[in-house]
């Protein structure tokens, strides 16, 4: 597949940047001694002025025909798309994530590049509604079979030309580390050889190695040495079976992408935000998309508020049948004071779960 004339340079400039910043950096410190290494990355960015910020949106491929048209809509405010098509076979070989319902066919992958975005598929170990860390640490833990993986990972990537993959692998665990990081540092070698691009998502903390199995899987200095882009997931705070909430209070988020950027180059930093929410009644929660839940809203003459504390939006209902109603979901203006966070702290941009039914003003956001 050709490469858009869209798409070309734009990658260019992305490894340009992220060659210029390496080179600065093998060239000495440009700050005194005293200065913080994410500090240093912060001047290495900011001399790299070509770097556009980034703009990920991701594509969920049971809702890919709504996420095609947010694309569209977005036009240049979406500078990279990662539709979720694939997982990993426990072979090391990439199927798609539901056979019969992925479309990753040349006319999607077009679509997806109308506008000049990269295209950055994303592989994740979710099947069967479910996170499946057995057949990622089957690969991980074989170096042949991680070799043949990783082989896999790439034929794909240059035979479809896409401009890069994104690895979301979530859910592993503490005896994962060490495997998944020599994984990510094969894959990114493999990649880089024929000039694409590799992101990793990652699960978020605020220490190493983390208070939680899939944490600690995760070594987050490690993979930021050697991964392009650093995606963190800056969402479900509050979930589907926990006590009603905020998906990512904002000191949360400000908490997390403070010590990430002191273990990544923040010009590789992306935060991750939803951009959805959650209809509770007790703690059992519906996940809802930002379009049904205005239609919510209105349909139970619900009020929205909005918590400064938390920076999001929520609000309250009595259904039919008596029961109460919590919805806690995200919208353009808790998006922004995301993107302060993220533009006061550094990072590089921020990527989206997910394109389709999300607040439309977020792609009007400067």
């Amino acid at each position: 597949m050709i490469m858009s004339q869209w798409a070309m340079p734009r990658l260019m400039r992305a490894l340009t940047a992220l060659a210029l910043a390496g080179s600065l950096m093998a060239a000495g410190p440009v700050l005194s001694s005293s200065a913080a290494p994410a500090d240093t990355n912060v001047v290495l960015l900011s001399s790299a002025a070509a770097v556009e910020e980034r703009s990920i949106g991701y594509v969920a491929y049971w809702d890919q025909a709504r996420g095609l048209r947010s694309v569209g809509d977005a036009g240049e405010a979406v500078t990279e798309v990662s539709p979720s098509w694939y997982a990993p076979a426990a072979d090391g070989s990439i199927v798609v994530q539901q056979q019969g319902a992925v479309d990753d066919s040349p006319s999607a992958v077009a679509q997806l590049r109308a506008n000049g975005a990269l295209v950055v598929p994303a592989i994740a170990n979710y099947r069967n509604k479910t996170w499946d860390r057995a057949v990622v640490s089957a690969i991980l833990a074989d170096p042949v079979k991680r070799t043949q993986h990783v082989a896999h990972i790439a034929a794909l990537v240059n035979t479809r030309g896409y401009d890069g993959i994104d690895i979301d692998y979530e859910h592993l665990g503490t005896a994962d580390r060490q495997p998944f990081t020599a994984f990510v540092t094969q894959l990114g070698l493999a990649l880089h050889a024929n000039g694409k691009l590799l992101s990793v998502t990652l699960h978020p903390k605020t220490s190493e190695p983390g208070d939680q199995p899939k944490n600690q899987a995760q070594d987050y200095a490690a993979i930021g040495r050697v991964a392009d882009e650093v995606r963190i997931m800056l969402y479900d705070y509050h979930w589907a079976t926990s006590s009603p909430g905020a998906l990512a209070p904002i000191n949360w988020v400000r908490s997390v992408m403070t010590w990430a950027a002191t273990q990544i180059p923040r010009q590789k930093l992306v935060l991750g935000a939803g951009t959805y929410g959650y209809d509770w009644v007790g703690s059992r929660g519906t996940s809802l998309m930002w379009t049904e839940i205005m239609k919510r809203a209105r349909a139970n003459g619900a009020t929205v508020r909005y918590s400064t504390a938390k920076q999001a939006p929520y609000f309250t209902y009595v259904d039919s049948r008596g029961r109460k109603h919590t919805v806690w979901f995200e919208n353009a203006r808790s998006i922004a004071a995301k993107k302060v966070v993220m533009r006061n702290i550094g990072a590089s941009g921020m990527h989206y779960w997910r394109l389709g039914g999300e607040d439309p003003k977020i792609w009007l956001l400067k």
